[in-house]
């Protein structure tokens, strides 16, 4: 049974639980977004749609990205998808060859690792960091067979952003070698370090971004995780091959959902400031908070919704981070991810996502149950 669900169970029967294990906002979606159903016109647009997403939304992309980032694009240059995870598969059917191979960095989002297979290649796995990735170590791990490197930054799970110096590199490799970077920037709008979204692949200038895919989508930034509205940002050609796949998957993406995430890119930068000020001030809490407990091995996160914690030393190898997780949530009713979702089994991701309150007396439970057990 997934986390979530056991947790949702856990509940019904009447227990205290305490999750660390969301990967999603849980503050309301933005104000721009109430009432955009409600005033979506049922009559005009219940026939198909195009396969490449409404001009309207595609438009209202182009707006929002040149506010956001100063990057100018096209209407040519968004392909809509059924969420992020749609435009990853999509992404991996145009641009590979049955047989061929894929670099992810150690730990990783796992449905890299699933989606792979479901398109028929293997993957290869990059150095493991906790911190910030050492992008020429990723470049010197690749091997003959490797036709695209797809990473996360701001990172799920640890954290860890690019910087521009970073994924200019990677995408001057690219373009040299002849391969793909996929940069899955969901969480771009959850960047701590300035008051200003996380360095983007659409920072690039055009001629350093031909080998190069911008993955998001609205559910981190808005919090419309249900409404599954994503795109993919690229050359033109690139995106004509990745609709080519999309056409086929679902025809469209839900025509009343594009509207609702279109007035989402309305949604002022003060409020979406003040959106990523609580997330950091709880990203805060929870690393306050963790530094009563020895046992674990943590950074600050510089973005994302998660604090990845290693295991000490000395537990390793009588503990894991799946014995942690089941041990915590039988034992304090707490739930944690165990790092092995993420290929990696020392260590255990914990979200900040919950208010305040329940971070620190989730935190607490977590310390009293180290006390007793290990």
């Amino acid at each position: 049974m997934a986390l979530n669900d056991t947790v949702a169970e856990l509940r019904r029967s009447g227990a205290d639980v305490i999750s660390f294990g969301a990967g999603a906002p849980t503050v309301p979606p933005p104000r721009a977004t109430f009432g955009a159903l409600a005033d979506f016109d049922v009559a005009k647009s219940s026939g198909y749609g195009s396969s490449r997403g409404e001009r309207f939304l595609l438009d209202a992309l182009c707006r929002w990205y040149e506010t956001e980032l100063g990057a100018v694009t096209t209407p040519d240059q968004h392909l809509v998808t059924n969420g992020a995870k749609q435009a990853v598969m999509i992404a991996l059917l145009a641009l590979c060859d049955g047989g061929d191979e894929i670099a992810i960095p150690d730990p990783y989002w796992p449905s890299y690792v699933d989606m792979a297979r479901l398109a028929g290649v293997s993957a290869r796995l990059l150095p493991y960091a906790a911190d910030t990735p050492d992008i020429g170590a990723w470049i010197d791990q690749v091997s003959d067979r490797t036709k695209l490197v797809m990473y996360s930054s701001p990172a799920n799970p640890t954290g860890a952003v690019l910087s521009l110096d970073d994924i200019r590199r990677l995408a001057a490799w690219a373009r040299e070698t002849d391969r793909w970077i996929v940069a899955d920037e969901i969480y771009g709008f959850q960047y701590y370090r300035q008051a200003r979204p996380a360095p983007s692949v659409l920072q690039l200038p055009a001629d350093e971004a031909e080998h190069v895919l911008h993955i998001s989508s609205a559910s981190k930034t808005f919090a419309l995780m249900g409404h599954r509205v994503g795109w993919i940002t690229a050359h033109p050609n690139v995106i004509t091959r990745c609709a080519a796949v999309a056409s086929n998957m679902a025809g469209n993406v839900n025509t009343a959902a594009q509207s609702l995430v279109a007035r989402a890119l309305s949604t002022p930068q003060t409020e979406l400031s003040g959106r990523c000020a609580q997330l950091g001030e709880q990203r805060d809490v929870l690393c306050s908070a963790l530094e009563s407990v020895p046992w674990l091995r943590w950074r600050k996160p510089d973005g994302g919704l998660f604090v990845w914690c290693e295991l000490v030393g000395d537990l390793v190898g009588s503990f894991d981070g799946d014995a942690i997780a089941a041990g915590l949530l039988a034992d304090q009713h707490v739930a944690v991810v165990p790092g092995s979702a993420f290929g990696h089994r020392d260590a255990v991701r914990l979200s900040f996502t919950e208010p305040p309150g329940q971070i620190r007396s989730g935190v607490e439970r977590i310390k009293a149950w180290g006390e007793r057990r290990l």
